[in-house]
């Protein structure tokens, strides 16, 4: 079985669930040891894209060991952004100009 084959539209499981807010399916696929946490749809939507931020297992991907974090849609980067923000998640390493471009 192919953890990460995807349908005609990029879709693989782990974004359906993501899509969804399938938590249970969502934990489930990353602990596979197959996953690819960095797929991305034939748009180059990832899975954060189609994640809720109060969703508690955005911190759980971001986490991931496999996660990249290579994203040029700033949609993505505001998503993380404010997530990491509303959560209290320390942001000492990014400088604060930036954060306010991507925020505002």
């Amino acid at each position: 079985i192919n953890i990460n084959k995807q349908n005609n539209d990029g879709y693989n499981d782990l974004i359906w669930a993501c899509r969804y807010s399938d938590n249970k399916k969502i934990e489930l696929l990353l602990n596979h040891p197959n996953i690819n946490i960095n797929i991305r749809d034939y748009n180059d939507r990832s899975v954060l894209y189609y994640m809720d931020k109060d969703n508690n297992i955005f911190e759980i991907i971001l986490n991931h060991k496999n996660f990249q974090m290579i994203y040029n849609n700033m949609d993505i980067l505001k998503k993380i952004l404010i997530y990491l923000i509303n959560n209290n998640i320390n942001l000492i390493f990014m400088d604060p100009i930036i954060i306010l471009k991507i925020i505002t």
